[in-house]
């Protein structure tokens, strides 16, 4: 078995070269499980937690990452006209209406629109968001 392996690397550092070898091995380092596994909340891919957040990594993110969801923040109705919009063009499964429920849920809580304060702690009244600098 070892003189295999050895001849089965040396037929790859023959055909590809050391530079490729090498990168294919820090890419092999960079992807192994036990990098991933001490990522910490990799896993939820920085989703909040919460109720629902299983079912919206399960149904979203075959298709897209949660960075798409962690940039956009709607109010419920906008929610589900998205996820009909996926549904309509872009191939998105049936959720049945207790998984869509849950998603929606989810997504609302979590990923809603925030309400802007109506004045400042100074006072001020204003109807905008305030500038940050």
């Amino acid at each position: 078995m070892e003189t295999f392996f050895k001849k089965g690397v040396m037929n790859i550092l023959h055909k590809y070269g050391p530079s490729t070898v090498r990168l294919i091995l820090v890419i092999c380092l960079f992807c192994s499980p036990s990098n991933i596994a001490h990522g910490g909340d990799l896993q939820y891919q920085e989703l909040p937690p919460g109720e629902g957040r299983k079912q919206v990594l399960e149904n979203c993110t075959a298709c897209h990452s949660t960075a798409i969801i962690l940039q956009n923040r709607m109010p419920r109705m906008q929610w589900d006209q998205t996820l009909t919009w996926m549904q309509e063009k872009q191939g998105l499964w049936d959720l049945g209406p207790d998984l869509r429920k849950t998603i929606l849920d989810y997504l609302s809580t979590h990923r809603g629109v925030k309400k802007l304060p109506s004045h400042n702690p100074l006072g001020h009244q204003y109807s905008y968001r305030p500038n940050p600098l």
